[in-house]
This record gives C-alpha cells, sequence and structure tokens, in this order.
C-alpha cells in the first residue's frame, strides 16, 4: 500500500468517534421510502403465513401511491397485460413476494435518487440489477426465498448511495483510497470510515423495518462466513451474485478457484450452477432494467428515470 495512504488510514484510525457519528448521521437523513410501513408490515404477514391475496389487496389499497405503483408495474409490457385494473389482480398475475419485492425496490430507487456528476447512479442500478436476478435464480435453485434476495442483492450497495449522496467529498476519496489499494474493498472501508457499504445498508434497511431475512444477508454478504447459520447460504448467495456482476461487466467468467470455498456452504458445484444463472440472467436482464429503471411515476404521470 502506497505510503500516503497508509498514512491516511492511520490518522484516520485516531478518529472512529467522528466515523460512528457520520454512521449515525448517514442513517439518520437518508430519506424514509413513503410506503415502507405498509410493506414492511406487509413482509411480515407475508413471512408468517397469515396473509390472503384478499387481505393484502385490502392494506395495499390503503396508500393510494402503492396502488398507483403496483397497477403501473402490472400493466408494464414486462408482464405482457395491459388490462390490470385492481391490486388483488396485480397479485394473481405477478405473486404475492414478486410484487412486495418490485414494490420495494422501486419505493427506495425513488427515495435515493439524487444527481451527481461523479456517481452515475443509473449506471449503478444497471450494474446491480446484475446481481439482483442472479441472486433470484440462485436462491431458486437452492430452494431459498428468491424474491427477498432478489431485493437484498438489489439493495445491498445502497451504503454507497447514500454516503454518495450525503457526503460526495468523502464518498470520492473512499473511492480513490479503494482504486490504490490491494487490499479487499470491505477492509479499506472499514480502515477509512469504521464500518463498510454492507453494514451502512443493513443498517439503513433495518432502520426502514425490513426483515432480518434481508438485512442480515445484505450485511455479511461481503464474507459470509462470519454470518450466522441462518443466514450464511443466503448471504453466500449475494456474495456470489456480486462475483457474478462483476465477471459479467468484465466480460469473464467468475474465478471458480477464488470461491471454491462457497460450494460447502451452497451445497451444490458452482461452475456449472453460476453458467446457467448467466444465462438465464441475460434473457431477463433487459426487460428487468426496463421495469425498473423507466416506468411511469404514479405521481406525476410521466416517464422517469432512477436518476
Amino acid at each position: 500500500m502506497p505510503i500516503v495512504i497508509r498514512a491516511y488510514l492511520l490518522i484516520h484510525r485516531g478518529c472512529r468517534q467522528l466515523m460512528k457519528l457520520l454512521k449515525q448521521d448517514l442513517i439518520a437523513n437518508a430519506k424514509l421510502p413513503t410506503s415502507i410501513d405498509v410493506i414492511s408490515n406487509l413482509q411480515q404477514s407475508i413471512s408468517e403465513g397469515v396473509a390472503s391475496a384478499n387481505s393484502l389487496a385490502s392494506q395495499l389499497e390503503t396508500d393510494a401511491g402503492l396502488t398507483a405503483r403496483i397497477l403501473k408495474l402490472a400493466n408494464s409490457a414486462y408482464y405482457g397485460r395491459g388490462s390490470i385494473e385492481t391490486v388483488n389482480q396485480a397479485i394473481v398475475l405477478i405473486g404475492e413476494n414478486d410484487l412486495i419485492s418490485l414494490v420495494l425496490t422501486t419505493e427506495v430507487m425513488d427515495a435515493l435518487r439524487f444527481k451527481n456528476s461523479e456517481f452515475n447512479l443509473q449506471q449503478f442500478w444497471k450494474d446491480n440489477i446484475y446481481a439482483a436476478l442472479s441472486a433470484k435464480i440462485l436462491a431458486r435453485h437452492l430452494q431459498r426465498q428468491s424474491a427477498q434476495l432478489f431485493t437484498a442483492a438489489l439493495l445491498r450497495k445502497i451504503g454507497w448511495v447514500v454516503l454518495w449522496r450525503a457526503n460526495p467529498a468523502v464518498a470520492a476519496k473512499l473511492s480513490d483510497l479503494i482504486k490504490d489499494s490491494s487490499q479487499p474493498e470491505f477492509a479499506v472501508e472499514n480502515d477509512f470510515l469504521g464500518f463498510d457499504h454492507a453494514n451502512l445498508a443493513a443498517e439503513l434497511l433495518t432502520n426502514w423495518k425490513l426483515p432480518s431475512t434481508i438485512t442480515e444477508p445484505v450485511r455479511f454478504y461481503l464474507n459470509p462466513t462470519a454470518a450466522t447459520e441462518a443466514n450464511k447460504q443466503d448471504a453466500c448467495i449475494l456474495h456470489l451474485a456480486d462475483l457474478q456482476m462483476q465477471a459479467i461487466l468484465k466480460a469473464a467468467a467468475p474465478d471458480i478457484d477464488q470461491i471454491q470455498w462457497a460450494e460447502d456452504i451452497v451445497g451444490l458445484p458452482l461452475e456449472d450452477l453460476l453458467a446457467e444463472t448467466c444465462e438465464e440472467i441475460y434473457r431477463h436482464y433487459d426487460q428487468m432494467t426496463q421495469l425498473l429503471l423507466n416506468y411511469e411515476s404514479p405521481q406525476s404521470g410521466q416517464v422517469q428515470s432512477a436518476i
């Protein structure tokens, strides 16, 4: 590590209290998604198995903005229909888990919208849709909660969005340190901030009352072996999805030798599984990107982009 960077990190190791305050401020000042209370209550009902399609529809319809968002998603080209008129019909078409996942992710994307010439937010979401699709497909193969892991994978890096939004100077400096360091990304982040982007994302999602089945895999996706047994496999799925996203962006295959340890956690040979997953990602990527990044805003009726 260059001596300038080493000195900079040593200086900041003496400012951990300030970094804790920064983390608290980032969480406190992050804009709360508009309908997060309704969504978190619905997720709880679904996870407990006490919600019927009719009861879910009744709860969703108490929020006019949420109802409008759901109908626009259900009538999008992705689902090939243009005649969905009620929330109940949307639930039947999309499925309760996938519908809540889509509503939650688009709500968060709206809440975190901002512009900065140094951070391309739309490209950030485009890149992470690869990971979200990967996580969903891997979860299906491994008989895990595919909709929740789609959400977790898409939101696992929102710590970076919040940091760029609140303090672009710190975010830019940290980005430079990561580029110039041979250390893992999360190690540089922890040295500089006292926490990493996954931990910040998990704290944000916890603050927004999302279930631990989303927050804990996000918290440990950079280091799945540190997760509890209950969350280890899901954290590993997010880790693999992240590696697959990086490989796709580099137009290369994931380095199986570096992630051989994960086979013991997922219980399947990784090389064939990731190859099969990659083919399915490409089949769905364009339509999912169109669905999430270009839709009519329920508030304005105009086509919006998540930037």
